[in-house]
């Protein structure tokens, strides 16, 4: 009777202890009190702070990341596991001195061969990160920028600023990216907006001259390139802020070597009786007219070296972004999103200013693979505005032109016919009018009636003069297509390999432009204007500039 006696007792005793501790811990949920074992808290703590962690890198919110995985080492230091997170961490954002502090911490705590192996792979990824910065010394203001972007509350995921196969400079994607997927949040308190800029300025020169913000405004849209100059000033001007000192430092970083404008004589020599000579004079003098204007009017821009402006005008065109803020159409400089290179083939990202968030945007367009690298868009251009624009030309470009000189005057002809920006109709439509002026010129001039004009010998004669004038723009150059084809695959210059990239890009625009000339001539001479639908298989058979050209006629 005892033995039962205490028995029972013992089973009292455990469902009371259970039911305690289950009260216990209800309570400690409830914020009431907490009378929990220190250990259990501390595991509590631990997962909270480690769900947290990861719930923050998912945002992007990498600063406050790192500061969760650090209060779960706080929590509990034996599981190495928050360590190997911090030290990752800290290496995606260059951030070295920190990761080679954890990294040693921890190097006498491994225990098993699964955290060696771990531990292995982080010291490989921190020496080979450190060793990139080395060789790549722009890379050393990441960190800061960084911190600076993440200070201010971007939310920056799964990529990093880094150089790719080719060592160019961009955005590469540190983990898999799925579409839609927003990868990058920069708001509006980091970004700079045009009338940021100009009202900054109006604020500052009327203070330090004469001058009332009028007519500093009214000088200010006197510059040709208004809006580019005033985001140059107010960088250079809050070049020392501690708000923008890091992006400054970055935007100065950026290689200008390869843009045409301070090309030497001998590489100019390269780029003669190619359009990018005109372009560039110009581009030289939209320059040379707005810094003058700026010094003539504004004595305090003269502390800025004409060379510094210009290179920052540069820079700062190159990178300039046109949004809508809250309906209103804006340019905009973004710190981060800039960064990412131009491939229309490759395109994988959309940018916008979302106003919900109050934030510029980049969303993934396409699921994107871990060390990939992050493409934008930088528009539909040819190799000759890719070139002054952004300093680069692309082999194989979609989009082919070339400026055809006419009466005093430059036509864009492009290959394709319907082509937006394409003047090859306008060019057609003004020889022409000169073609008609003329047999009207030389029947006043024999006293006869004026004969109704022959539209099929005007297209005759139409087509022999743009033929004409094609290929006495090819006469010009010193080279062939076939050469330029065979020299583009040897070992060139940057300089040499943009200049062949236009050379091939305006000579197969010249001999599309021949053929065209050739087909519509032969046709012409061969069939009646108004038989063109009769004979739509010989024409299906001919380039897509005659089909299209002669579709206009129907």
């Amino acid at each position: 009777m005892i033995y039962k006696k205490n028995y029972f007792i013992i089973i009292e005793e455990k469902i009371i202890k259970k039911v305690f501790i289950q009260v216990e811990i209800l309570l400690y949920f409830l914020g009431i009190f907490n009378i929990l074992p220190k250990e259990k808290i501390k595991k509590h703590n631990y997962y909270k702070y480690k769900v947290e962690a990861k719930k923050l890198h998912e945002t992007g919110e990498k600063l406050k990341e790192i500061e969760a995985y650090k209060k779960c080492i706080n929590e509990n230091g034996k599981n190495l596991n928050a360590y190997f997170n911090l030290i990752d961490s800290y290496i995606e954002i260059n951030d070295f001195k920190n990761a080679k502090e954890y990294s040693s911490k921890i190097k006498n705590k491994i225990s098993s061969i699964n955290e060696k192996k771990k531990y292995d792979l982080l010291i490989e990824r921190l020496e080979k990160s450190e060793k990139r910065v080395k060789n790549h010394k722009d890379l050393t203001i990441v960190k800061d920028i960084m911190n600076r972007l993440y200070t201010n509350g971007a939310k920056i995921k799964k990529t990093k600023i880094d150089y790719n196969k080719n060592n160019i400079r961009g955005l590469i994607a540190t983990e898999d990216i799925v579409k839609d997927e927003t990868i990058v949040e920069i708001p509006l308190n980091i970004l700079i907006t045009k009338e940021q800029a100009k009202n900054f300025l109006i604020e500052k020169y009327s203070k330090e001259t004469k001058l009332s913000k009028e007519e500093i405004s009214e000088i200010l849209k006197k510059c040709i390139a208004e809006t580019k100059f005033e985001l140059v000033l107010f960088i250079l001007e809050n070049y020392e802020k501690e708000t923008y000192k890091e992006y400054c430092s970055i935007i100065e970083s950026t290689d200008v070597s390869n843009f045409p404008y301070f090309m030497d004589e001998k590489t100019k020599e390269e780029f003669q009786n190619t359009d990018i000579i005109e372009l560039l004079e110009s581009k030289n003098e939209i320059i040379d007219h707005d810094i003058n204007l700026l010094y003539d009017n504004i004595e305090p821009t003269k502390k800025f070296d004409y060379n510094l402006l210009k290179k920052f005008y540069i820079i700062v065109s190159s990178r300039t972004f046109g949004v809508k803020i809250n309906n209103k159409e804006t340019t905009i400089l973004s710190p981060y999103i800039d960064m990412a290179n131009h491939n229309n083939e490759k395109k994988n990202t959309y940018w916008t200013f979302d106003n919900k968030k109050n934030s510029f945007i980049l969303e993934a367009t396409k699921d994107i693979k871990k060390s990939s690298e992050i493409y934008d868009t930088y528009g539909q251009k040819s190799n000759k505005y890719l070139y002054i624009l952004y300093g680069f030309t692309e082999r194989d470009n979609k989009i082919k032109e070339i400026n055809l000189l006419y009466n005093d005057k430059q036509y864009r002809c492009f290959e394709n016919f319907n082509e937006n920006k394409n003047e090859l109709k306008n060019l057609l439509l003004d020889i022409e009018k000169d073609i008609i002026n003329e047999n009207i010129a030389k029947s006043s001039n024999k006293k006869k009636k004026t004969k109704k004009i022959d539209k099929k010998n005007v297209e005759i004669k139409k087509f022999e003069k743009l033929k004409s004038l094609c290929l006495s723009r090819l006469i010009k150059y010193k080279t062939t297509l076939k050469d330029d084809k065979n020299n583009i695959n040897k070992n060139n210059s940057i300089a040499k390999y943009n200049c062949l990239n236009m050379l091939i890009e305006e000579k197969t625009v010249l001999d599309k432009l021949i053929t065209f000339s050739n087909e519509c001539i032969n046709f012409f001479k061969k069939y009646k204007i108004n038989e063109i639908k009769k004979y739509e298989k010989q024409i299906n058979s001919m380039s897509q500039l005659t089909i299209d050209y002669l579709k206009t006629l129907e």
